[in-house]
């Protein structure tokens, strides 16, 4: 039996002849009990803490009401067996040991269901991501889940937060749209990234890559590119040399003498990139959920583009099918607290208008991608006119800032999008 009863009495005793003052120091829950008389007793002598109420054996009898006459027996084989001082950590941690061990086999069990009752349709990539999630659903203990607050102890534990620089906030490196994204990507945060076919929202997920590989690790899932592409971008991007240059490979010697040179700078870069074509959220949570355990960890995933992304129903309409794929990328941001960057087609609705400037209502299947994004940014340029070599961020939906736009400068045939800002790098 995955259980030590007698280490939970041990506790329990050692809780009361306390009077409960040991109690936040073992750091358990009800469910590291696993006799339910325990688990009970437990639960009524985390209240009376909490409530700070006295304790001793006859009031922790009249704390139980009903339940006192079927408890008391239990009650007294506690305090018969409580230990005492440092025992009561050791005890603690044995049952800590044990609720892991039970966690195992019920997800353990779990997967076997699965297993057994899937859908054949179900990719492996989506099993294996349905394994890993149980796995981590039932093994990783997370104290602080489902924990409420007051608001006077969530005030205090804001306040210092409110002075001090928000370190999770990863900066794009483009000035302007940091200042109006209040410093940059938000951990668990999705940001939409919309404009039409050759705006430029590839050429902005692999110069946003590019800016965030050497402080954090990157997941670049590119549905549309592949690796060779993606990478070309970021060298030519890099060393000036000509993307037309590299893609049709006739580099000259000093070129070549140029990219020589990315290799040392770019060797503690943990950017990943995938280029399956047909890949499902579940495949892309999977990748990026490894990356998590890997030794730089994970700090953006970009996704290119959120409609080419396979769909968990192949069979739903075409707008539940995108709507499903929205909320997954969603999920997977607040799953992993990492900020999840996806890039999104928009429809006609810009060319018809005459002004060609994206809104809202243009990203296609927009409602669920409207809804589901903590920001939105549409890409916009001005090819004739004054503005030319300006690309323009309309920050459309900012839902921890102001809406409004920002403007960066656009160099394609660097494969470059850098600040305008005076003084800006």
């Amino acid at each position: 039996m995955n259980a030590d009863l007698d280490a939970e009495r041990a506790i329990l005793g050692c809780v009361v002849l306390s009077a409960g003052r040991v109690l936040d120091s073992l750091n358990l829950t009800a469910e590291d009990f696993h006799a339910p008389q325990h688990e009970e007793l437990w639960t009524v002598l985390s209240g009376m803490v909490a409530a700070g109420k006295v304790f001793d054996q006859s009031l922790v009898l009249a704390n139980m009401g009903d339940r006192a006459r079927v408890l008391a027996p239990a009650l007294i084989e506690c305090m018969q067996q409580a230990c005492i001082g440092p025992a009561a950590q050791w005890h603690a941690a044995r049952l800590r040991q044990f609720t892991m061990r039970r966690c195992i086999a019920t997800a353990s069990a779990k997967l076997t269901m699965i297993a057994e009752s899937s859908d054949p349709d179900t990719t492996p990539e989506e099993l294996a991501e349905l394994a890993r999630g149980q796995v981590d659903q039932h093994v990783q203990r997370q104290d602080t889940d489902g924990a409420a607050f007051t608001f006077t102890d969530a005030l205090l534990g804001t306040l210092e937060r409110w002075s001090t620089p928000d370190t999770d906030v990863l900066a794009t490196n483009w000035h302007d749209l940091d200042e109006m994204l209040t410093g940059g990507l938000r951990p668990g945060h999705l940001v939409i990234v919309g404009a039409r076919p050759g705006v430029g929202k590839s050429m902005m997920a692999t110069e946003l890559a590019r800016n965030v590989a050497p402080r954090a690790g990157v997941l670049f899932s590119s549905l549309e590119m592949s690796y060779t592409e993606v990478t070309s971008r970021i060298a030519a991007s890099m060393t000036g040399v000509p993307l037309a240059t590299l893609t049709a490979g006739r580099a000259r010697a000093e070129e070549i003498d140029k990219l020589d040179t990315l290799l040392p700078r770019t060797a503690d870069w943990a950017l990943t990139i995938d280029d399956r074509a047909s890949v499902g959220v579940a495949a892309i949570r999977g990748r990026a959920r490894d990356l998590t355990r890997s030794q730089r960890g994970l700090g953006l995933v970009i996704v290119d583009y959120l409609q080419l992304v396979t769909p968990a129903d192949r069979h739903a309409p075409r707008e539940q099918q995108v709507a499903g794929v929205s909320r997954a990328l969603k999920l997977m941001a607040k799953d992993l607290h990492v900020p999840v960057v996806a890039l999104a087609q928009v429809n006609r609705g810009p060319a018809q208008r005459g002004d060609n400037r994206p809104r809202l209502s243009d990203l296609r299947e927009s409602g669920a991608i409207e809804a589901d994004a903590d920001e939105v940014l549409l890409l916009h340029r001005d090819e004739d006119g004054e503005h030319y070599g300006e690309l323009e961020v309309i920050v459309a939906k900012n839902r921890h800032g102001q809406a409004g736009s920002a403007f960066l400068s656009w160099q394609p045939m660097a494969g470059r999008i850098g600040n305008l800002r005076a003084g800006a790098a």
